[in-house]
């Protein structure tokens, strides 16, 4: 059953196949610049959730994918974080769009996870006042089942 635990972990571990990346299943507390570019996801809110019959219910989170690439210079990307954004965010995007329900290297799919949604990207933003990112969101519907009480 998919639990925001396993669709972060396995979110991760998609992420640890993305070529030129550090892929980090919690966000650091102190980004190293060592470490850039840096992608992670953070579990964003359950934007809809229905009652699917007796026992189950569908259900859409909108986690957000963050890739930080490097540091401002004086409030602009410098020319080395635009040239490593552009080629970045073809790769996480051709990582998510061929995984609809989050296969991991063409394996099944995340059990309970029945639709995956990768928005479109933010563009290069500021992330704090030191770094250049690139955020998606990514919609991940998920049917849970379960039993009721004294049923």
């Amino acid at each position: 059953m998919a639990t925001v635990v396993t669709v972060q972990d396995r979110i991760y571990a998609i992420n640890q196949t993305i070529s030129d990346v550090n892929a980090e299943r919690y966000f650091p507390e102190n980004p190293d610049s060592a470490r850039l570019p840096l992608l992670t996801c953070l579990p964003g809110r359950k934007v809809n959730k229905k009652g699917h019959g007796a026992q189950s219910s569908l259900g859409t989170r909108e986690h957000r994918l963050l890739l930080i690439v490097e540091a401002w210079m004086a409030g602009i990307p410098t020319q080395s974080a635009q040239e490593a954004a552009e080629t970045l965010i073809d790769a996480v995007e051709d990582a998510y769009l061929c995984r609809p329900r989050l296969e991991l290297d063409g394996g099944d799919p995340l059990d309970g996870v029945t639709a995956v949604t990768l928005g479109g990207d933010s563009g290069l933003i500021p992330f704090g006042e030191l770094w250049v990112a690139v955020e998606w969101p990514l919609s991940i519907t998920t049917r849970k089942t379960f039993d009721y009480a004294g049923a």
